[in-house]
């Protein structure tokens, strides 16, 4: 299992082709780390990922066997300090071992969606070395490249541009920009949960959900990329309040342009129990049934099938007047006008969801991370 800080900020990739007797795509550490590497790859029918190699430092390791048979590869490197830095090449990865077939919406399918660095092997090779050696320090002087950075093909002034992380340590963390309101549609100011970044290869955004509603702001479009970059170190599930712009509507999703982000500054009354029952559920009379709660959303599995996604939202009662005693939770499809709603249970690895307009009540437990 790699050391899930994003590591590798530090790493530079040394490729150089690799020795005639040894066929296939090797990985050398020689970065004085521990590193875990994932590699990505264009499998048979789909884009496929596999993890992790753990290569002490001094060692090397053959992830592909025989005779290479592709031009690209595409890979990733965790180790305990760093900050590995992708490209644009976006596969499925979990913290345990892994083989995952599908580069596309990885969150649904209860993974995690990462940056990898592409491996060019050139035209004809059938075996090929990359090398991870541990980046010099080096001037920041203009847009010149370093010898590392010439490797990578990164520029010490792209570096220096990514923004930091939130602070959401103190909760005053706030990106802001000079787009000014209703440049790209309609203003508004809305509170709610940051629904994570979704990177995948066709349209890559970052979400939120706020009313039963889904807000996406799409990489390549009028939002900062900056504000983006820095959206994705931000905890899913986290309560923001943003500015933005409403560019289209198409059922329960938006598309927007986001002008600002900020982290709330006081807790909403169900933000605790939102947390508590984030993650992996089995249904306690079916266990062929699994849901999966992640910041505003539940993906279903039958059978370790994906079947739907549903968003949700906990409140104090299902609508006005309705005389519910909360929480409650208000569930819903993309096309769905109306929630379904159900009372929340929770307890000591169990949740239990009884619907408020009858029927039977559907009890869940927490899945044994062993058997994911």
């Amino acid at each position: 299992m790699p050391w899930r800080t994003l590591a590798g900020a530090a790493l530079a990739a040394l490729l150089a082709t690799a020795l005639p007797a040894v066929a296939g795509l090797t990985v050398c550490n020689e970065t004085g780390l521990r590193q875990s590497v994932a590699l990505g790859y264009k499998g048979e029918r789909d884009w496929s990922s596999k993890g992790w190699w753990n290569i002490p430092p001094g060692d090397c390791v053959l992830v592909v066997a025989g005779d290479l048979t592709k031009r690209y590869y595409y890979y990733r490197a965790e180790s305990a300090t760093g900050d590995f830095r992708g490209q644009d090449f976006r596969f499925c990865t979990r913290a345990a071992s892994f083989e995952i077939a599908g580069d596309t919406e990885c969150a649904q399918r209860g993974f995690e969606a990462q940056r990898f660095r592409e491996i060019d092997t050139g035209e004809a090779a059938t075996s090929f070395t990359l090398t991870l050696v541990a980046k010099q320090e080096h001037a920041r002087s203009g847009a010149a490249k370093t010898p590392d950075a010439e490797a990578t093909g990164l520029t010490t002034q792209r570096l220096s541009k990514l923004p930091a992380a939130p602070d959401l340590g103190v909760n005053t963390a706030s990106l802001k920009s000079a787009l000014p309101p209703g440049r790209h549609g309609e203003a508004a100011t809305l509170s709610g949960v940051f629904q994570g970044c979704e990177l995948e290869r066709s349209r890559s955004y970052c979400s939120l959900h706020a009313g039963g509603t889904k807000y996406r702001a799409f990489y390549g479009g009028p939002t900062p990329e900056d504000m983006l970059l820095a959206l994705e170190a931000m905890p899913v599930g986290i309560e923001v309040t943003v500015a933005l712009d409403l560019v289209e509507r198409s059922g329960r999703e938006r598309a927007v342009v986001l002008r600002s982000v900020a982290t709330s500054t006081k807790p909403s009354p169900f933000a605790a129990l939102r947390a508590r029952i984030q993650g992996d559920w089995v249904s306690a009379s079916d266990p062929r049934s699994e849901i999966t709660l992640h910041g505003s959303e539940i993906y279903a599995r039958y059978g370790g099938d994906f079947s739907a996604v549903r968003f949700f939202e906990l409140a104090a009662e299902c609508r006005a007047g309705d005389g519910a005693r909360g929480p409650v939770m208000r569930q819903r499809t993309i096309g769905d006008a109306r929630a379904a709603c159900f009372s929340v249970l929770h307890g000591a690895g169990r949740l239990d969801l009884v619907p408020l307009s009858g029927g039977a009540p559907q009890r869940y437990k927490r899945r044994d991370p062993a058997r994911r």
